[in-house]
């Protein structure tokens, strides 16, 4: 007796830790930690959630996050209080927000937009997406790449046009105000048919660099002089700051931050990360159902 108290216990005991150590395995499993649902969530679908742990595992991501994130945000005067974002910096917020509609400060904002913006689709549509954009984020790479407000124009021809604005994070990406400037060229020299296509050979580059951009124009058959002029003025600069500072009365804090705008009562919701199609035929439903 004395000698199975001495030997077989602990090897009772070691089952029984092995047991519970199998079950809660088998319960992180089916249920998820919080956090890492919560991610997933957000980043809408196994994609986007892949690319968020990618860009998590950076070295270069996390001392980004350490030493600037919270300095960026922080210094942030938000247009309301409670949105500030005081959370792990790992986390980003979900901008995903419900229809507000804006005072008449706010209307005259939205008409002065409208009217000092290169417009795909329909300028007389009913509803107008502002795309607030990253040239360099990899959310706004993947929103460009699969086509998602192209498929949405295409959808509701007519009913629906798009607002490119520059909103480069260059806390994240340093080279995100160049490359914003460098749209603004391009758009100037080419209005707005050109402008997005140009946009969408931007997103796709692996390195935003002089040479990579000035390379779209060659590639685009453009004026390739008048623009590489444009790229060394530095004219577009303020123009790029003031469409980042829009976002104060949108909400936007992340990108691609999608401002979806009822031009019949004036109502938006914002729509913020790479959501797929389903998100903006969603809401644009909901405006378009009410007369």
């Amino acid at each position: 007796m004395k000698e199975f108290k001495k030997f077989e216990l602990p090897h009772v005991w070691l089952v029984i830790l092995l047991a519970v150590n199998i079950l809660l395995t088998l319960f992180v499993i089916v249920r998820k930690d919080p956090s890492w649902s919560l991610e997933e969530m957000k980043a809408w679908g196994p994609e986007n959630f892949s690319m968020v742990q990618e860009l998590y595992n950076s070295d270069t991501y996390k001392q980004q996050q350490k030493d600037s994130i919270s300095q960026f945000l922080g210094s942030i005067k938000w247009a309301n209080p409670s949105q500030a974002w005081q959370g792990d910096t790992t986390t980003p917020p979900d901008n995903t927000a419900t229809p507000s509609q804006p005072d008449q400060a706010m209307i005259e904002k939205l008409n002065t937009i409208k009217k000092d913006a290169y417009v795909a689709g329909d300028a007389n549509a009913q509803i107008t997406i502002l795309e607030y954009s990253d040239l360099v984020c990899p959310f706004c790479k993947r929103q460009s790449s699969q086509g998602t407000i192209e498929k949405v124009l295409e959808k509701y021809a007519g009913k629906v046009n798009r607002i490119f604005r520059q909103f480069p994070l260059v806390n994240l990406h340093p080279t995100a105000p160049m490359a914003a400037e460098w749209a603004e060229c391009a758009g100037e020299l080419w209005w707005a048919e050109k402008y997005y296509e140009y946009l969408v050979k931007a997103f796709a580059l692996t390195d935003t660099t002089v040479e990579t951009t000035k390379q779209i124009a060659k590639d685009m058959w453009l004026k390739t002089a008048k623009f590489n002029e444009c790229l060394d003025s530095g004219k577009f600069t303020a123009k790029v700051n003031a469409q980042l500072q829009e976002w104060q009365g949108f909400g936007v804090s992340w990108t691609p931050g999608n401002v979806i705008v009822n031009s019949a009562n004036w109502q938006y919701v914002l729509v913020a990360w790479a959501y797929p199609i389903e998100k903006f035929v969603e809401e644009i439903d909901k405006m378009l159902a009410v007369k």
